[in-house]
């Protein structure tokens, strides 16, 4: 039975104010309850890795032993924010950083890339086009801040 049939032979029982829902009343509501639901899983929160990269022994750059925290982010947030909010996840649990100082940072890919776009692409750097890309789940993925004065002196070192 279909629901307009079903409305149908509810008519009778039902007193008239109650018959102002119709089949197409049902029909719109659902499709805004799915495109809300499709609209949170797009907001929705996942959890990434952020680590601390240094300059080591003759000005290579490593990834400091320990430093991975896990960092809660948005799929379609860029490279920005990840980085302001890795700083901050970083500057609240490290206090080796809090006593340097100010200092700028850089996004780093774990081949010490700096985080723009995806690798291979054009395409703009965002959580998830990069977990797809990598082909990991996102508590997998790992990403790592240094800083600008140590990755500069690497850059200038190979060039």
């Amino acid at each position: 039975m279909s629901f307009e049939k079903f409305l149908k032979t509810r008519k009778d029982a039902i007193p008239a104010s109650n018959l102002s829902i119709t089949f197409q009343d049902v029909q719109k509501r659902k499709s805004t309850e799915r495109s809300k639901s499709i609209k949170k899983k797009k907001e929705e929160i996942v959890k990434i890795n952020i680590g601390l990269v240094e300059s080591g022994t003759a000005r290579q750059l490593r990834v400091k032993r320990g430093s991975h925290l896990p960092l809660d982010v948005k799929k379609n947030d860029g490279s920005f924010t990840v980085k302001s909010k890795g700083m901050e996840k970083q500057l609240a649990h490290n206090k080796h950083l809090r006593d340097c100082g100010d200092f700028e940072c850089v996004l780093l890919y774990p081949d010490f890339d700096l985080v723009n776009t995806i690798p291979g692409t054009s395409q703009p750097f965002t959580v998830e086009t990069y977990k797809d890309a990598i082909g990991r789940p996102y508590n997998r993925v790992n990403l790592y801040l240094c800083k600008l004065s140590d990755f500069e002196s690497k850059f200038i070192e190979r060039h």
